[in-house]
């Protein structure tokens, strides 16, 4: 006749020779036995869905209670919206966004238009604008910063250095010229004294 054993300590793959109160069946696969040790987490108490959430609605009942939420009921919580607030620059960082302004100065919002312009502050205007490069320089001689704007009313003069010497403007030419371009120069009577011997 075969013996079955009667306690789980007599099977030939277990091993728990003095098993303690809470003890949970654990296999080692190093050994090949089953062993008791202490459950993982533990502490005592009895979490149920029974106890904490007896109307079945997935929400512990106690975070129901609107005592318990500062007055708030749940779908309040749910719905709130955001409280506004603010943060200084400083308090900012990697962060990737779009940029208004540059040390408090506005920056104007470029367009389609706009590709290979660059940013120039304007100072009436306290803000950054979009203009157009210059290709390095003036292109023509009114484009000077120190010459006249216009050539409107000055046909037939010259261009000769300001009596304060801040710029260039158009006056008189002292030599006419004709429209063969021949120079009319006027010359000066010469007066002789002659001494008689």
């Amino acid at each position: 006749m075969i013996k079955t054993p009667d306690t789980l300590h007599n099977l030939r793959n277990v091993d728990i020779p003095s098993p303690t109160d809470d003890d949970v069946l654990t296999y080692d696969a190093a050994t090949k036995l089953w062993g008791a040790e202490t459950a993982a987490g533990g502490g005592t108490g009895d979490m149920t869905k029974a106890i904490y959430d007896t109307n079945d609605d997935g929400v512990v009942d106690a975070s129901e209670d609107s005592d318990l939420l500062e007055g708030s009921t749940k779908a309040q919580v749910q719905d709130h919206a955001p409280k506004v607030h603010t943060h200084i620059e400083a308090d900012v960082t990697d962060l990737d966004h779009d940029a208004q302004k540059i040390k408090s100065k506005t920056v104007d919002a470029p367009a389609a238009e706009d590709d290979d312009k660059f940013l120039q502050y304007d100072h009436a205007n306290s803000k950054f604008i979009l203009t157009a490069g210059g290709g390095g320089g003036a292109a023509t001689f009114l484009e000077l910063t120190d010459t006249p704007a216009s050539y409107a009313g000055q046909g037939g003069k010259a261009v000769k250095v300001k009596a304060d010497v801040s710029g260039l403007e158009f006056g008189d030419c002292p030599i006419a010229v004709s429209s063969s371009k021949s120079l009319a120069v006027p010359i000066p009577s010469i007066s002789v004294t002659a001494e008689l011997v």
